[in-house]
């Protein structure tokens, strides 16, 4: 289970061209206990935001001025080829062919204007509970396969010195059978020469 910490300190990005929309989400969201939550009204500068504070949810406009909502999806999806923190969609636009290219570019929700603030607060928690959930699964399967790369690099070991062992066996196996080869001799009145 996810620490109700972890889900406060989350980093959280809010894109929006309009002032008072980003204000108002921020003041919300800090006053349901997120500590670190950063808005842009530049979609351009939004970029450079997301390369320095490195979010955990971005909460994004569709339409802006300079680079819209698009745009600015498909350069997070550049900068993080492998992994990207989920993205919100804020729109006041209810057209399923816009909202479908919105997931096809790489959101994972939308939240409709005008806001419902206890629906934004709702769905920022359960997409930062599920990206922790996502990570502390990555860390496992990261653990995991260090751990099987460790127990692979003893086992190679043992096996060397396996071999080794059997190796040393079989020449004294060779030594001793020479051995009473020549016992054999002696007792047969050979000679040793």
């Amino acid at each position: 289970m996810v620490d109700e910490e972890n889900i406060l300190k989350s980093r959280i990005l809010i894109v929006d061209d309009e002032p008072a929309n980003g204000t108002m989400l921020e003041m919300v969201l800090k006053r349901k206990g997120f500590t670190q939550v950063e808005t842009t009204t530049s979609s351009r500068q939004s970029i450079a935001i997301y390369e320095e504070i490195q979010p955990d949810l971005v909460l994004l406009d569709l339409r802006m001025p300079d680079m819209d909502g698009f745009d600015v999806l498909a350069a997070i999806r550049e900068m993080e080829q492998d992994y990207y923190p989920p993205v919100i969609i804020l729109t006041a636009e209810s057209d399923p062919n816009t909202r479908v290219k919105a997931l096809q570019a790489g959101a994972k929700d939308f939240l409709s204007k005008p806001l419902d603030l206890s629906e934004v607060v709702c769905r920022c928690r359960n997409l930062l509970e599920m990206q922790l959930l996502h990570k502390q699964l990555i860390e496992k399967k990261d653990r995991m396969q260090q751990m099987v790369r460790d127990r692979t690099a003893e086992l190679w070991t043992a096996n060397a010195l396996l071999r080794e062992e059997i190796a040393e066996r079989e020449e004294i196996q060779t030594w001793l059978e020479k051995q009473n080869e020549l016992l054999e001799m002696v007792g047969q009145g050979g000679s040793l020469t």
